[in-house]
């Protein structure tokens, strides 16, 4: 706990904290500040970043919302099985609820070496409570030789209302083909406990598949 004695910034609407050390790796996960006198005002802003060199050493921060108004979402990342599809660059995401109300912007990193191929990371953010998530932005920002990244799938699941969504990808995010992606959900998707290889299989591949195994026991007759 720190106390400073400055002048009243009234109600605060973001921060930026951070170190000078680029050789140290510092796990933030969120501030409290709390403004002194008859009538305390308190304010928390959530960070839940690694903040180091990869990342950056600073962070600017924005106030929790109420409780009410706040969720969890775990974010479960496929990295496809395909040759070089594993990256070391910074990914991020950006969701959007049904009502077009966007979260900001965030980092996908923990201290695991993620993205890696046929790979399952997960994260946990948090951030307003946008109900059912209809929409994402992900990508990366093409840091380090050969970032070029073969993106699977994404599933994100709002923990205060359990609602879990699919989000197939299914390709590269690369300088050609461009390092962010906006996706929407993907409907009728295998179930996770799928491998990720079976669970690239889209609804139109789905229906193929569906159609072939009707023939089957008809072939096997003749």
């Amino acid at each position: 706990m720190f106390i400073f004695k400055k002048v009243d910034l009234g109600k605060l609407t973001k921060i930026q904290i951070g170190h000078d050390s680029s050789l140290d790796a510092w796990h933030l996960a969120r501030v409290e500040v709390t403004k002194m006198g008859p009538a305390p005002e308190r304010a928390a802003f959530p960070c839940d970043r690694w903040l180091d060199k990869k990342t950056g050493l600073t962070a600017l921060l924005t106030p929790e919302a109420a409780d009410s108004e706040v969720a969890s979402y775990k974010v479960v990342v496929f990295t496809s099985d395909i040759r070089s599809a594993g990256t070391d660059a910074n990914v991020t995401i950006r969701m959007f609820g049904e009502d077009g109300t966007a979260l900001e912007e965030m980092p996908l990193d923990s201290s695991k070496n993620d993205f890696e191929r046929n790979r399952m990371d997960e994260f946990t953010l948090r951030g307003k409570n946008v109900k059912r998530v209809a929409k994402i932005d992900i990508g990366h920002d093409g840091k380090w030789l050969g970032s070029g990244w073969h993106l699977n799938k994404v599933q994100v699941t709002n923990l205060s209302t359990t609602d879990s969504t699919f989000f197939v990808a299914n390709r590269w995010l690369d300088s050609k083909n461009g390092k962010r992606l906006t996706l929407t959900p993907t409907p009728n998707l295998a179930t996770p406990n799928l491998s990720p290889n079976l669970a690239t299989l889209t609804q139109a591949s789905a229906s193929r598949w569906k159609r072939v195994l009707l023939k089957t026991p008809s072939t096997a007759t003749r």
